[in-house]
């Protein structure tokens, strides 16, 4: 298997992962759970298989970091500034209407915001809290993790699985605020880690796993109830990753749904980033209605809004990125990474 088809697979992955988790929101907010089929928790199954998605991504094109400050930054850029702009417009639209900077509590909580965990911490600390969902601040947390987690799996993988997993169950029976339920850190480090060890390891040549992926996936619908959130996330998450990974083999067969396909990988974060936004705003103007064609039809709409919404702001942001300002930016890290000094590229 060439990097090349390995790639399109991850961006197929990518690509259903961002559509499934706007389907799971506009279900959610419109009330139309019918669009949720089966008796799975479609919300944290697709948050899985991000997060394995990425880990695996990750590990592809950074076995381990070199340079550890150009990693960094290279994570910095491939998702705060879209975030900071992104929130600055929703922010300013809520101070007009509220004639406050400060109209939600204390503003040193805004510094939430500027690290990316304002999503995250909402629930334990209120918040400026407008967009991004808190799978943002998890995934800024693992690239944080991410230099010592491949340390330990190049170093010994099996002892860093074992104890990943055994800290991941034990949390389940702890009630502890940021390290207990489907949200918390070790539980997104468990899927991360997945990410990488099935991309160290090149576990998605084995086609037979197909089998018991598939096994697995259509048993959790009958085994496990909605409510074992972290066992139905989990366990589909993992089996949908391999399900999708297979099925991507033979999308790319037709250029032309493999081009789309990489189109929605390349704009999957800014798809995350407003999505939600979005539907909210969406909602005001669809009528409330059993008739399921017409609710296709409407989510259809919503679904191709935030498609082109998402587009012109991945426009938008790859200007400014490239702005002289950025270009000043990446030429200073670069040398103060002792790196060549050519603009530097989001991977």
């Amino acid at each position: 298997m060439t990097n090349k088809a390995r790639i399109s697979e991850f961006n197929f992955i990518k690509a259903i992962s961002a559509i499934g988790i706007v389907i799971f929101h506009y279900a959610i907010e419109t009330g139309n759970l019918s669009l949720l089929p089966g008796n799975y928790s479609w919300g944290g199954v697709f948050v899985t298989v991000f997060f394995m998605v990425s880990g695996a991504l990750l590990y592809y094109n950074y076995d381990e970091p070199q340079n550890i400050r150009l990693f960094y930054y290279k994570r910095w850029k491939s998702l705060l500034p879209s975030f900071y702009v992104a929130f600055l417009c929703l922010y300013i639209i809520q101070v007009i209407q509220n004639r406050n900077f400060f109209y939600s509590g204390h503003p040193a909580t805004l510094l939430l915001t500027v690290i990316g965990q304002d999503g995250y911490l909402y629930d334990i600390i209120p918040n400026y809290y407008l967009l991004g969902e808190w799978f943002l601040g998890a995934i800024l947390i693992l690239y944080v993790l991410y230099p010592f987690l491949v340390k330990m799996i190049n170093k010994s993988q099996m002892l860093t699985t074992v104890i990943i997993s055994a800290l991941c169950i034990i949390s389940l029976a702890f009630n502890i605020p940021y390290l207990s339920g489907f949200r918390s850190v070790l539980s997104c480090i468990f899927s991360f880690v997945l990410g990488i060890i099935i991309e160290k390891n090149k576990l998605y040549t084995h086609k037979w796993l197909i089998i018991p992926a598939t096994i697995c996936f259509i048993a959790v619908n009958y085994l496990i109830t909605n409510n074992e959130v972290n066992l139905s996330s989990h366990i589909g998450g993992i089996s949908l990753f391999f399900i999708l990974f297979a099925i991507g083999h033979f999308v790319y067969y037709s250029k032309t749904i493999g081009k789309f396909s990489d189109y929605l990988s390349a704009i999957s974060y800014d798809i995350f980033l407003i999505h939600h936004v979005m539907i909210m705003q969406l909602i005001k103007f669809i009528p409330r209605t059993n008739n399921v064609l017409s609710n296709a039809v409407f989510l259809i709409v919503s679904i191709l809004l935030i498609l082109i919404a998402a587009t012109i702001f991945a426009k938008i942001m790859r200007l400014l990125k490239n702005s002289t300002v950025f270009l000043s930016i990446d030429k200073w890290i670069l040398k103060k990474a002792n790196q060549p000094n050519n603009i530097i590229t989001i991977k």
